[in-house]
């Protein structure tokens, strides 16, 4: 997918009539969420999980229908965002007793609903005062504190945009990176884990995957495979019985792997266990989040975490004869992305708790960034004009600095590698104050950045070449860092790099990021960046920020990655 991002209004009308549904009829007034749930309550449970199912699939499998320009773009593009949250929403308040059975209409129609829904007071009192004091309290050496309160309203304005690229976005963009990137990070927090725990982090991690790390990637890969092809069933049409997929469908229990098969991939039935027991989540148990969706400011619910229960549990236990043999998984993007969820912020969660033990004692979330870092390193080692501010010849620099320089001809690269940015526990920022945290992480890399630049400049001078012009790139393991963070936007309105010796600031995802050191050069990227951040209008819904090399198309595979695919699924 393009990672251009364009804000503009939907019609008020869906792309599909009411009278092309038995069941809904156009609203006569502007719907809540509680109107929407109300509305979904009309039809099957278990047949609107199968409808978002298919509908899901189908886009995954024919992306074509997704892009600009194409038949029916906008309302595929709606119900797409919104397909995940409205199956959940399904199962916690929906019935499969005496309702009616969807069709692709009525499920599309209710995805429209949810998407016209008010997202309430963005700018109100409280939210602005919330915001202003969060602002103040910010430790004084901080860029942010340059923001006065008068700043308030553009900051907020960047967070609501950020919050509508997250949800609509979030775990969109896929390439055979997205999966197996989540593992190498991993890799590395195990190599440290060890390293501080021993023993005790190999147990705690069988503890948590319930098989080896290697052996739960190659699991989930094999479920997505089945999931896709999906169970063939016996289903009615005018010319009798006909064998249909009902996508996303696969049986617990329908694995058969011959010893060969098991020798070669280095796959069991355990490991497949193991996956279904730790992704999924009983349908039964959707409705004990009820009373929480309830209680919340119906303004913000189809944003929460809450409404979306595939972000961290992908497959649905649809218990049809008993736990743990049909599985449904209706979201192949939720799958991919859950993944990365599950293994960088849940086990990293489970590891915190057991830090005394696990880890000696040492902060999980510290090993996962300096994890993170590692991974960079091995990739960064060896190119040229790239240099390791940790590495010992650079002894004497400032202990505020930035990961890596990468050095060209006219400009020389800061590169700060920040796993994530937006906190875990709220990534659409739906607190207002989860954007002020997120901004606070960021401007940390300037800070970072001008202590380099100030306090070590004879140290550089004794290794490298110094150039006279420098960019700021931010590396992050989140996908449209710029567009779901709104940073970008906040330092340009802001003036946060006047007077730092600071030409540009760009924000890029991992893959993003390696891309440029594959088949890029600091002097190109740095460019960009330059003419990317002079061409930043704040504010403007229309903006295009993004910082991407001039190529007709994208290059192979990325070596690291194909590699890493070779060694986890042998041909």
């Amino acid at each position: 997918m393009e990672s251009r991002v364009r804000f503009a209004p939907t019609p008020m009308d869906p792309p599909w009539p009411y009278s092309a549904s038995k069941v809904l009829s156009r609203p006569k007034r502007e719907l809540s969420t509680d109107d929407v749930i109300k509305r979904l309550r009309r039809f099957s449970r278990n047949g609107l999980l199968k409808m978002g199912a298919e509908i899901l699939w189908y886009a995954w499998n024919h992306s074509d229908v997704l892009e600009n320009g194409a038949p029916g773009s906008i309302g595929n593009f709606i119900t797409r965002t919104y397909s995940e949250r409205l199956i959940t929403l399904a199962g916690a308040f929906a019935s499969s007793h005496n309702r009616a059975e969807p069709a692709e209409v009525d499920f599309r129609l209710l995805c429209w609903e949810l998407h016209q829904c008010s997202d309430g007071p963005v700018l109100g009192p409280d939210v602005l005062q919330e915001v202003s004091s969060r602002l103040v309290q910010l430790p004084k050496d901080s860029p942010l504190r340059k923001l006065d309160t008068a700043f308030t309203h553009r900051l907020m304005i960047e967070a609501f945009k950020a919050r509508i690229v997250a949800a609509q976005f979030e775990g969109r963009i896929w390439d055979k990176a997205s999966l197996i990137r989540p593992l190498l990070i991993a890799r590395e927090l195990a190599s440290l884990g060890r390293k501080a725990g021993g023993d005790a982090y190999d147990r705690a991690e069988r503890q948590f995957f319930l098989t080896s790390l290697e052996g739960f990637f190659r699991a989930a890969w094999a479920i997505y495979t089945k999931a896709s092809d999906g169970v063939r069933i016996e289903a009615a049409s005018p010319r009798g019985p006909v064998i249909v997929h009902d996508h996303g469908r696969f049986r617990g229990d329908s694995w058969q792997f011959d010893s060969e098969s098991q020798e070669h991939v280095g796959l069991t039935e355990d490991d497949v266990r193991a996956v279904t027991s730790r992704l999924s989540m009983p349908l039964s148990k959707y409705a004990e989040r009820r009373a929480a969706l309830r209680q919340m400011d119906p303004a913000v619910r189809k944003y929460d975490g809450l409404a979306d229960v595939l972000v961290t549990r992908p497959l649905v236990d649809l218990e049809l004869e008993r736990l743990g043999e049909d599985f449904l998984l209706p979201s192949p993007w939720r799958f991919i992305s859950g993944m990365g969820t599950f293994v960088l912020h849940e086990f990293v969660s489970f590891l915190q708790a057991h830090r005394a033990t696990a880890l000696g004692g040492q902060d999980a979330y510290a090993l996962r960034g300096e994890a993170f870092g590692n991974y960079l390193r091995d990739l960064l080692r060896a190119r040229p004009g790239v240099h390791d501010c940790d590495a010992p010849e650079m002894g004497g620099l400032t202990s505020r600095k930035p990961d890596f320089l990468w050095v060209g001809e006219e400009y020389g690269v800061m590169v700060e590698a920040k796993v994530f940015l937006r906190p875990n526990e709220d990534r659409l920022l739906v607190d207002a104050t989860s954007a002020v945290e997120t901004w606070r992480r960021a401007a940390e890399t300037i800070s970072q950045a001008v202590g380099l630049l100030r306090n070590s400049r004879a140290v550089l001078e004794r290794h490298i070449r110094l150039p006279e012009k420098w960019v700021l790139i931010v590396v992050s393991n989140e996908d449209l860092i710029e567009s779901t963070t709104g940073f970008k936007g906040v330092a340009r309105a802001g003036n946060l790099l006047d007077g730092t010796g600071l030409d540009a600031l760009a924000l890029l995802s991992s893959s993003e990021f390696e891309d440029w050191v594959v088949h890029g050069s600091p002097d190109e990227l740095a460019r960009q960046a330059v003419q990317a951040w002079s061409n930043l209008k704040p504010g403007d819904l229309g903006y295009d920020s993004r910082v991407s090399r001039q190529s007709s198309q994208r290059e192979s595979e990325l070596p690291h990655i194909a590699e890493a695919w070779s060694s986890l699924i042998p041909a």
